[in-house]
């Protein structure tokens, strides 16, 4: 089952220019963002962080990955700010 999961995942990455990353604010599984990331830099695919549940989220998160965008459904400017 992993197998086929990693070929579909490099069949995505193999027709992207772009990724986004979307991760739970709350719930951050840093060690899976790691292993992709470091996919994405390995093919040198610029890629976008960004952390939902922004109005919950843990605070350490956001401060150690100052370049992600946090966005919540509870504030409409945060989904703006993602937009733009």
């Amino acid at each position: 089952m992993q197998d086929l999961k990693n070929k579909k995942t490099n069949d995505v990455l193999n027709g992207t220019d772009f990724a986004l990353y979307l991760a739970d604010g709350v719930n951050f599984d840093e060690e899976s963002y790691i292993q992709f990331k470091s996919e994405l830099d390995s093919r040198k695919l610029p890629h976008l962080l960004i952390f939902s549940k922004a109005d919950i989220a843990r605070n350490d998160v956001a401060e150690k990955y100052p370049e992600a965008v946090s966005i919540s459904i509870n504030d409409d400017s945060s989904i703006e700010n993602l937009k733009n």
